[in-house]
């Protein structure tokens, strides 16, 4: 490594080091739950083979669960690790994004300060900060490699580093479909920094530089397609159809662009209303904003860096875009890659004052710059640890996201889900009734305020909420709900139905079976209970209630060394358990 590389990556690491040296007491959070904790597909590498076969909750990225699976069979449930593969991939990405920078402008401050923007800048606490999105960078990490390595055969004609990019971008893709874009990003580079060379040769070298590309990209969106259909998580466009979907994301990019210069009031849910029609005011205001940065960077197309890094910005955008409909219009983890162009573009701005010819001193714009910098970097840092805390625990952070978006349902409803885990009932009864009334739709909201209804005995009000659930999306963990409304009800052959339909939409999930197990023994099916609990142990060897079940089951009809062994196995797992620990004998 070449010395003058040396003292940058240092610092950058130290930054990110300082940025990020508070999260790794976080407990597990939001998604964390259904991507880690509950996730049984992850504790056994023999299910390589379903994570290219299967989607997982409608995503389709085969490698990252594969990069569960590794962290988990080191980790465990050890949160101080999972953090730690955020970090690093953070930290790495940052280094890759120095030197990518370094071969594109070849000027070591404008890329050692745009890596140092990227490393502590707060809008990167969303993919950073949680776990789960934190396994998205392996795929990032692979994308950007794959360009650096593209860089080096463009401009040093090294060999094997064509294939060697081809091959990263394969596994980009699979691990995260936002690498998608890396094909245009490719494009840009040569028609920015190599412009008279690439009109030149574009006949001659399409099949040879960008076909390769393409086809890798077709092979996975063919591929996604076949596993999961075109559209995966949403079925609608957010705003009703495309038209006003796109007209919506006008306003979000302007609020993209707003939070990376102004990173304030960062929040996990952002509220954009969906456009109704044209004359909208806040979509022309923000259409008008897009037209001025469109004549800037037309106007400035001989600025190659200024012209790269804007493109860079909206081509990155592409797949987060909604142009096939996604979950949400907007979220600040989407903005990852696209703050490369922010970082760069800004970076470029610092150093350019410098060249302004002026009456001031050299000496004294140049202290101006450094300082700068430093408060800069200073303010960042400072909010990015601030925002880190939010993340402390499920009650901080939704207590935190409630705060800045009272009027999302999703937040309450999460808030609520936080409240019941602490067995404040009444509190979190509250906060489902808001989620429901925000939005009547939310399928989630309507299953948790049904359960909600159980628990203060109001069963007619329960089964009314799980079925207008249900209606709006038949999910198997609304149907366990309904399933133990029954049970509670002690309608046990109703509840087996149910329990039945949610293991008929997702076999693999453990809940069901251990619930189902628990029916049949309620009504004396000893053999299909034994069944069913053993099949919720096999699914998931961790799942805890379903081992310490069986050994109930298997005390009642007399097989005590059986019965001790399930309840040794509940104690392992969940030694604080006093419910364990009294049946170990």
């Amino acid at each position: 490594m070449k010395s003058q590389c040396l003292i940058p990556i240092v610092l950058i690491m130290l930054i990110s080091l300082f940025s990020y040296i508070n999260i790794f007491d976080n407990e597990f959070v939001w998604d964390d739950h259904i991507f880690i904790l509950e996730n049984q597909d992850i504790r056994s590498f023999s299910n390589i083979m379903l994570f290219f076969s299967e989607d997982f909750d409608g995503l389709y990225r085969p490698l990252r669960s594969l990069h569960y699976t590794v962290v988990y069979s080191i980790a465990g449930k050890n949160e101080f690790l999972y953090h730690f593969n955020a970090f690093f991939f953070h930290t790495a990405i940052s280094i890759l994004i120095f030197l990518i920078i370094l071969k594109l402008v070849e000027n070591r401050n404008i890329a050692m300060v745009s890596a140092f923007i990227f490393a502590a800048h707060p809008i990167h606490t969303a993919r950073v900060t949680n776990m789960t999105a934190g396994f998205d960078l392996l795929g990032i990490f692979f994308m950007l490699s794959s360009f650096y390595c593209y860089i080096k055969h463009s401009k040093e004609n090294v060999k094997g580093c064509f294939f060697v990019s081809l091959f990263l971008f394969l596994l980009a893709v699979f691990a995260s479909e936002e690498a998608i874009t890396l094909p245009l990003i490719i494009i840009l580079y040569e028609f920015t920094f190599n412009k008279e060379t690439f009109i030149k040769k574009l006949k001659n070298d399409i099949i040879a530089k960008y076909l390769g590309y393409f086809l890798i990209a077709l092979l996975y969106i063919a591929v996604r397609i076949l596993i999961i259909g075109f559209r995966g998580r949403v079925e609608e466009y957010l705003a009703g159809n495309f038209f006003f979907t796109m007209l919506t994301m006008l306003k979000v990019y302007v609020n993209y662009i707003w939070l990376l210069i102004f990173p304030v009031n960062l929040t996990l849910f952002h509220e954009v209303s969906p456009v109704k029609g044209i004359f909208d005011l806040k979509m022309i205001l923000s259409f008008l904003v897009l037209i001025i940065i469109f004549v800037v960077w037309i106007k400035n197309h001989k600025n190659k860096i200024m012209f790269f890094s804007i493109s860079w910005f909206f081509v990155t955008l592409i797949p987060f875009s909604n142009i096939a409909p996604i979950q949400v219009f907007m979220a600040e983890r989407y903005l990852y890659v696209p703050s490369i162009g922010f970082s760069l573009l800004l970076s470029h701005g610092l150093f350019s004052v410098y060249k302004i010819k002026s009456r001031i001193s050299q000496k004294l714009v140049k202290g101006a710059i450094i300082a700068i910098i430093i408060l800069l970097l200073g303010f960042y840092i400072a909010k990015t640890i601030d925002r880190n805390n939010d993340w402390q625990d499920n009650l901080t952070l939704w207590s935190k996201t409630v705060l800045t978006n009272p009027n999302n349902s999703r937040a309450h409803d999460n808030l609520g889900f936080t409240y019941d885990h602490m067995r404040q009932d009444e509190k979190a009864l509250e906060e489902f009734e808001k989620a429901v009334y925000l939005q009547q739709d939310n399928f989630r909201a309507l299953a948790n305020l049904g359960i909600a209804y159980a628990k203060v005995n109001r069963y007619n009000d329960s089964l009314i909420m799980l079925q207008k659930s249900i209606d709006i999306r038949p999910y198997h963990k609304t149907y366990d709900k309904i399933g133990l409304v029954y049970s509670k009800l002690g309608q046990d052959e109703k509840a087996i139905g149910q329990f039945e339909k949610a293991i008929g939409l997702e076999p693999r999930y453990a809940k069901a079976h251990n619930d189902l197990a628990s029916a049949y023994a309620s009504i004396g099916k000893f053999d299909l209970a034994l069944q069913s609990f053993n099949d919720a142990t096999r699914i998931d060897p961790d799942y805890a209630d379903a081992h310490y079940n069986l050994g109930i089951l298997l005390e009642f009809l007399g097989q005590d060394e059986l019965a001790q062994k399930e309840f040794q196995i509940a104690f392992e797992l969940e030694p604080k358990n006093s419910l364990y620990r009294k049946k170990i004998r």
